[in-house]
């Protein structure tokens, strides 16, 4: 009987040292699991290899990442708030290594003001912000989006994964960028003429347009699906959020 009791023992003892290694390995690697995560501050992390990041200059957000690149956010009377899940390439390459990429999505969307809904990004040298925008709120951000200070002009329609998009450069001048700082760049617009939830983004498409069109990419840093909102309230629960890419 002894014996039984002291077995028992040692596989407790084990099971609680295995479980408190689990732990003090995930606390040390800085991981999380999705469930435990709501950033309510400007945040960039890293959630079972997607990269998570809410960034906003006033106001009130707050975004809940779930599982496979999913999230749900919301934001109350903010100047300007980004929410978005996709991947920071830490190894930069030009877009032509890349072969094709798409990225399948979908949300419910509820904003209340301006915003935007779709891909998000940024290439260095050039450094270019860009947007596939798949839905907006009160306008569309080529129409006297207020507060953005951009000056559009008007490349051309194009076709892509059979939707009509308008396309746009924007000159950005002294806002911050992911540099860190506050500097001049060139954002390039993909707005789609009528505006979808869910669907499939051939994103390389884009590219491939944007640059026969005379609007160079450089080295691809960020693909993600994003909500924005500027000037604005809204919430949306992204449920599909699914990037894929083939490297050459």
């Amino acid at each position: 009987m002894k014996y039984r009791k002291r077995s028992i023992i040692f596989v407790l003892a084990l099971f609680i040292l295995a479980v408190c290694t689990f732990a003090w390995r995930n606390l040390s690697s800085g991981t999380n699991t999705a469930q435990s995560v709501v950033f309510t501050e400007n945040t960039i992390r890293n959630i079972n290899g997607y990269d998570c990041e809410l960034w906003k200059d006033s106001g009130d957000a707050e975004m809940t990442p779930g599982e496979s690149g999913t999230y749900t956010c919301t934001w109350h009377d903010t100047h300007n708030v980004v929410f978005r899940i996709g991947q920071k390439f830490k190894d930069l390459k030009p877009v032509s290594s890349f072969g094709t990429i798409k990225l399948a999505y979908g949300a419910d969307y509820s904003p209340s003001g301006q915003s935007i809904l779709g891909v998000y990004g940024w290439t260095k040298n050039p450094l270019v912000e860009f947007y596939i925008s798949e839905n907006w709120g009160e306008v569309r951000p080529n129409e006297t989006f207020a507060d953005a200070n951009n000056q559009y002009e008007y490349i051309g329609t194009y076709t892509v994964d059979g939707a009509e998009y308008d396309v746009y450069t924007a000159l950005r001048e002294n806002v911050p960028s992911i540099n860190g700082d506050c500097t001049t760049f060139i954002q390039y617009w993909s707005i789609r003429k009528t505006p979808s939830t869910q669907g499939t983004i051939t994103v390389s498409d884009h590219f491939r347009i944007w640059e026969e069109a005379g609007m160079p990419l450089g080295d691809i840093y960020e693909i993600s699906f994003a909500v924005e909102g500027v000037m604005s309230s809204g919430s949306a629960h992204v449920y599909r959020n699914e990037l894929t890419w083939e490297k050459q």
